[in-house]
């Protein structure tokens, strides 16, 4: 168990999950949301009752998705990215990954922001991590309680060396 936060963890963690198999398939409904978000990213961009029902509607994955990467990260997504993003990810847990794991993605492909087409080339072409991997990346980013948060996926000063500068 990690019990001392440093810059690097979220990088160290992020690298890990970078070399597990990213060959889950899509099931039919996630491969049409990435199909349409891809090819209906402007729409969607410019979909101003969309954009407000994913900001200040409901709890949702995509409102959870979208928000936990505007609040807690250096990089920015596309409203389209939220909706794929969303309909890959089943709990809370998964969100914080995928949104981390995309942050270090960023960093290595030296954008600032991410949109689908980045997603579905460059990221996960091939499909998504398993379910029993995901279960061990949850696991690897534990850390000891008397440092706050017992996720250092939680912690803004273990994500330094994956920070995107702005400017």
């Amino acid at each position: 168990m990690i019990t001392k936060i440093t810059p690097d963890l979220v990088e160290k963690w992020a690298e890990w999950l970078d070399h597990q198999p990213k060959t889950t398939a899509l099931t039919e409904e996630q491969m049409q949301t990435f199909v349409l978000a891809t090819m209906h990213e402007s729409k969607i961009e410019a979909n101003e009752e969309l954009k407000n029902d994913i900001l200040n509607g409901g709890p949702s994955m995509e409102r959870l998705f979208y928000n936990r990467v505007k609040a807690c990260h250096t990089y920015t997504i596309t409203f389209a990215v939220a909706l794929a993003m969303a309909s890959i990810t089943r709990t809370p847990g998964e969100v914080t990954m995928y949104a981390n794991y995309l942050q270090y993605k960023a960093k290595k492909m030296g954008k600032g922001l991410l949109r689908m087409q980045d997603i579905g080339m460059h990221i996960l072409p091939y499909g998504v991590f398993s379910r029993d991997t995901m279960r061990e990346a949850w696991d690897r980013q534990k850390c000891s309680h008397n440092l706050g948060s017992d996720n250092i996926l939680d912690h803004n000063e273990a994500q330094g060396t994956i920070e995107i500068k702005q400017g």
